[in-house]
């Protein structure tokens, strides 16, 4: 038991440290907290959250994760799984929904999203597709994408499910030119429904298709 103790103990210990600590810079009266915290124009900037940087571009001051300076513009990604990328004359920038409220309390990492491009179109997300010239991604790692006849159908779990490292990934199913995403996934007639939950169930009778999830645990 003493041995376990002293394993977590230490476990916690590594993480605490590995966690950068805050800064306060002051400057002209003017007392900034943060990190990466840069000085740029007698004005203080830091980024919210930690491992955050702070970058200059074309006079402009952007803090954030996974920044790009181009066309005359400098954006940043708000949370560390979220991205940036210039595409298309134009800066695009995702941040998973929940990502914020989870970053350092989240049982695993969030996955670090990815950007797509497309016929001059661009995306960010996870688990994107292509199909008839547009491109579009799920919003959390749990959803999922997938193309039948030529369209695209994205869908995400709850968010209470979207970033446990619990939740499986959705399935995508498809049937006469249909298809969704969910679990349990059922097909029949021509017609398919997933659940919208993984505890959830659907079945397949007569021709229709029913589908029940449980209620959501509280947010």
């Amino acid at each position: 038991m003493r041995w376990l103790f002293c394993t977590v103990l230490a476990t916690l210990s590594v993480s605490a440290a590995a966690q950068p600590a805050p800064e306060c810079v002051q400057n002209g009266g003017q007392t900034v907290c943060g990190y990466g915290c840069i000085n740029q124009g007698g004005q203080v900037h830091c980024g919210q959250q930690p491992g955050a940087e702070c970058k200059v571009a074309y006079g402009k001051v952007a803090c954030g994760f996974s920044c790009v300076a181009a066309y005359g513009e400098l954006r940043c990604a708000q949370t560390a799984p979220g991205i940036c990328q210039a595409a298309q004359g134009k800066i695009v920038c995702f941040d998973p929904p929940l990502a914020a409220p989870l970053v350092g309390t989240s049982p695993a990492p969030i996955p670090k999203a990815s950007c797509e491009t497309a016929s001059g179109k661009v995306a960010c997300g996870y688990h994107c597709a292509r199909a008839g010239g547009d491109i579009r991604c799920a919003q959390t790692p749990k959803g999922n994408c997938g193309t039948v006849a030529g369209t695209i159908v994205c869908n995400d779990p709850p968010p209470v499910f979207s970033f446990s490292p619990s939740t499986p990934q959705m399935q995508c199913t498809s049937a006469a030119g249909r298809m969704a995403c969910g679990y349990s996934c059922k097909s029949s007639a021509g017609n398919v429904k997933c659940a919208q939950t993984p505890a959830g169930v659907c079945e397949a009778n007569a021709g229709t298709i029913t589908c029940f999830d449980p209620p959501r645990p509280a947010q």
